[in-house]
């Protein structure tokens, strides 16, 4: 497996991360992984500013997960 630059050794494409993260993160509501998805030190481009720090991230995240209304299936 080829390694992704600036990210964990387990995606070898940025498809496969991106996947992954929404189905860990956004689907199975498990934000701490974010920690292991992402190499140090990272830097986030948000629409309202750039983040140097992933516990920044990780709040920003959790705030826009609960601004969706739960749906069920």
């Amino acid at each position: 497996m080829s390694r992704l630059p600036g990210f964990s050794p387990q995606f070898d494409s940025i498809q496969q991360f991106i996947l992954t993260l929404t189905h860990v993160v956004w689907e199975q509501k498990d934000i701490g992984q974010l920690a292991d998805f992402y190499a140090t030190p990272v830097v986030f481009i948000t629409p309202e500013k750039q983040l140097n720090d992933l516990s920044q991230f990780m709040r920003l995240t959790l705030e826009a997960m609960h601004s969706f209304p739960q749906v069920p299936c």
